[in-house]
């Protein structure tokens, strides 16, 4: 059985969206066009970028990467989503790029292999950013992350999250044999701001300034009586000194540092992983072999209702309609689910 990650968190979130999502009728279904298909896009086109800026540096073609990404988006979205990750990175290379770089090698961007979590159990996996410490030749995974808003507690959720657990205990199972050492996982998060549907905007230093009440000053923060400005209509270099002046990029980017969980979290995290995804191998099986299998599902899999609305109404789980409301799955409102995880090392 093959089993990806992000299966395995949404399994621990809701039964029934896991189910839907990656195991009915084979690939599960997504609303086509949503607002959460928008922000998977828009955190695609930051890591494509961001792949492309660790391996290649500056000077190779990220800008076009994100453009090329997000290309397909509808006006207002592609404009402002755009420029929104291009100044983004922009501001990434001025405030994190030269440290990490100075520290570590770049070994590759999207790694893929195939994971046995267990005899009979894969887990795919593609690693953002493999890079090896240049003093003491440490292996480390890095990964781009993105937030609306500031999170106090996000250096800890990290800390004690199954991406970090099982990617580490992944790396150091392949690297074993090679006697390299595994150094840890480190994030990076940029804190890219909010939109706002009702005015179409991106709630962010990098897309919106604010003019004060009565005067010609442009501010990165909103005050009471500002009038918003539209910063994409500006160019990068105009941005760039702007936000420099205010000194507005120096609090949005953050970082874990290097993290390096004890071997006995790795292994506790990996055993209950591992009778997780066992049981939820039972169920599917059992829903298999039903001779209804949706009637089955309803029984098999619980519903979470408090993961429906975990990011917003806007972002709700694309089952919401399904589960509470009894709606039908429209086949001109949803689409196949894609399977980013593919092609996988056999």
């Amino acid at each position: 059985m093959d089993i990806s990650r992000s299966e395995i968190v949404t399994i621990s979130e809701c039964e029934e969206k896991a189910y839907a999502t990656y195991r009915e009728d084979s690939t599960g279904y997504v609303p086509a066009g949503a607002d959460s298909n928008i922000t998977a896009l828009q955190g695609s086109a930051l890591h494509k970028g961001g792949e492309i800026l660790f391996t290649q540096g500056p000077t190779g073609p990220w800008r076009e990467a994100i453009h090329d990404e997000l290309a397909g988006l509808p006006e207002p979205h592609r404009k402002i989503r755009t420029t929104l990750i291009r100044r983004a990175m922009l501001g990434w290379i001025l405030k994190r790029y030269p440290q990490i770089i100075s520290e570590w090698k770049p070994l590759g961007a999207e790694v893929p292999w195939k994971w046995e979590l267990a005899p009979g159990i894969h887990q795919p996996l593609r690693m953002d950013d493999l890079m090896e410490h240049r003093s003491h030749g440490g292996i480390g995974i890095f990964d781009f992350k993105t937030a609306g808003a500031p999170d106090l507690n996000w250096k800890l959720r990290k800390e004690h999250s199954k991406q970090t657990h099982l990617y580490v205990k992944a790396l150091q199972d392949v690297t074993r044999a090679s006697g390299k050492f595994v150094s840890g996982m480190m994030y990076d998060c940029i804190e890219i701001g909010k939109w706002d549907s009702k005015r179409e905007l991106m709630k962010s230093r990098f897309t919106t300034g604010y003019r004060s009440k009565g005067g010609n000053t442009i501010s990165p923060k909103w005050s009471y009586g500002a009038t918003v400005v539209n910063l994409c209509e500006w160019t990068d270099d105009q941005w760039l000194e702007w936000i420099e002046a205010h000194k507005g990029l120096n609090d949005c980017y953050w970082t874990t540092g290097l993290i390096l969980p004890p071997s006995e979290s790795l292994e506790r995290t990996q055993s209950a992983t591992i009778v997780k995804v066992q049981n939820w191998q039972i169920k599917l099986n059992v829903v298999k072999n039903s001779l209804d299998r949706r009637l089955e599902a309803n029984i098999q899999f619980d519903r979470n209702p408090d993961a429906c609305l975990t990011y917003g109404w806007e972002l709700k789980c694309p089952f919401y309609y399904r589960c509470w409301k009894g709606s039908k799955l429209d086949a001109k409102t949803f689409e196949p689910r894609k399977n980013h995880h593919e092609p996988t090392i056999d």
